[in-house]
């Protein structure tokens, strides 16, 4: 998309300079970001995530859910009216959960790596994302009896070593193209531990978002 707009209004992405940039056309190529970013991330995760569910619910209400969750007004809105495109990040988590439940556990550790380098508020899902994969692996020890458990235990460190590599490796493909350079190598490492806009904005917001699932802060 940023190709786009550099054939169609280069100087919307001009860096440092396009800061304030501000045209009709660079306001349609905004909101046609949103929408094919929606369209390619998150209505197809969602379509799967609310239409395979449960069979006990019918499709009449599956698709109301499916509706329902397309058009929340805060979501319409905040997040598209200031193109924070947090649909991009949602998407991805979505669809790493429609693919951990399908058992494709190394394909969901996938899309939740994409989920996370797309936005740091990925963080929100992190451990229950660690602990329901790290469930899924140590079940077949955790059940059955002593001798199954026994066996079990090298397949599923194995499998546990397995997702580390997979995580790892999607991290290092998704950074590649910035690692390269030193200067490019630090401009992401100021884009994720943004120290100039000061530690408050940086450690708080990430340390609320892991542990919000389990504390509530009433902050």
């Amino acid at each position: 998309m940023g190709k786009i707009f550099e054939i169609y209004e280069p100087a919307a992405v001009s860096r440092y300079r396009s800061r304030g940039y501000e045209s009709p056309t660079s306001k349609y190529l905004m909101r046609f970001s949103v929408l094919l970013s929606e369209l390619l991330t998150l209505i197809p995760a969602a379509v799967l995530f609310f239409l395979q569910k449960s069979t006990k619910l019918s499709k009449t209400l599956k698709m109301c859910q499916l509706t329902l969750a397309l058009n929340l007004p805060p979501f319409i809105l905040i997040d598209h009216g200031h193109f924070q495109y947090n649909c991009v990040m949602l998407g991805l988590t979505l669809a790493a959960i429609v693919a951990i439940s399908k058992k494709r556990i190394w394909l969901g550790s996938m899309f939740f790596v994409l989920a996370l380098n797309f936005k740091q508020m990925g963080l929100y899902y992190a451990l229950p994302m660690f602990f329901g994969i790290l469930g899924f692996h140590l079940r077949p020890i955790l059940t059955g009896s002593v001798i199954q458990r026994a066996k079990s235990i090298i397949p599923c460190v194995s499998e546990i070593g397995i997702t580390g590599l997979v995580v790892i490796a999607s991290f290092g493909v998704n950074l590649m193209p910035w690692l390269f350079s030193m200067e490019s190598a630090k401009s992401v490492l100021s884009a994720v531990f943004p120290f100039q806009r000061g530690l408050y904005h940086l450690k708080v917001a990430s340390v609320w978002c892991v542990t919000n699932p389990l504390f509530d802060w009433n902050v």
